[in-house]
């Protein structure tokens, strides 16, 4: 988001840069829904961006799904797994120390501290359960729909906890959609909930065969 611009990614992206000199980071950029202040703020984001050579990122000029974003962040990805994970989050200098050592490269998948603003993923997961739908068009309900692929596929949603990284979940005022997309539990797309809930077919009741 552009107003987390200062708040969070600068100094994100030079504590993770510090912690992780020989490690690619990739940004993705959304788009906005202003677009003048959408290109001054690529200019901005840019200049600064372009100080790190381990550092690469893409962006837009409308805004796209999330599930966009973390496509193009895996099909950009030099490595087997990935983390993937909000802007707006910070890390204490230990960070690096209690992510190695939590066992979370030895899983495919795995959930940070129980959410989805960080959580880890492999090429080798993606291969078996597929992208992640782009039908989404904003924020919320992906993270619902990949877990049910997974289940599907027999995998388990693995936890890992992880100290040294605090999630800040800082509702922007102005969010990248505009009015385009209704605002639905305070900060996720109505039109996400739409495909959602169009895409399954959802009971209380256990029935063998589904999940």
């Amino acid at each position: 988001y552009i107003e987390r611009l200062h708040s969070y990614l600068i100094p994100l992206i030079k504590q993770l840069h510090f912690q992780f000199p020989e490690t690619q980071i990739i940004v993705a950029i959304n788009g906005y829904h202003n677009a003048p202040k959408q290109h001054a703020f690529l200019k901005e984001i840019h200049t600064f961006l372009d100080q790190y050579s381990t550092v690469s990122y893409f962006d837009y000029i409308e805004p796209h799904g999330l599930c966009t974003l973390w496509n193009g962040i895996v099909l950009r990805s030099e490595t087997e797994k990935m983390l993937l994970c909000n802007e707006d989050l910070k890390t204490s200098r230990a960070f690096r120390t209690h992510l190695e050592a939590s066992g979370i490269f030895s899983h495919d998948f795995a959930l940070i501290n129980g959410s989805y603003s960080h959580f880890m993923i492999s090429k080798k997961m993606m291969k078996e359960v597929g992208w992640f739908d782009e039908r989404f068009p904003g924020i919320g309900y992906e993270d619902h729909d990949y877990e049910i692929r997974m289940a599907i596929k027999g995998h388990e949603v693995t936890q890992v906890n992880v100290a040294g990284l605090k999630n800040e979940t800082a509702v922007p005022k102005d969010w990248s959609y505009g009015d385009d997309h209704s605002v639905i539990f305070g900060k996720y797309s109505g039109p996400n909930g739409d495909h959602y809930f169009k895409k399954w077919d959802i009971s209380k009741t256990p029935k063998e065969g589904y999940t």
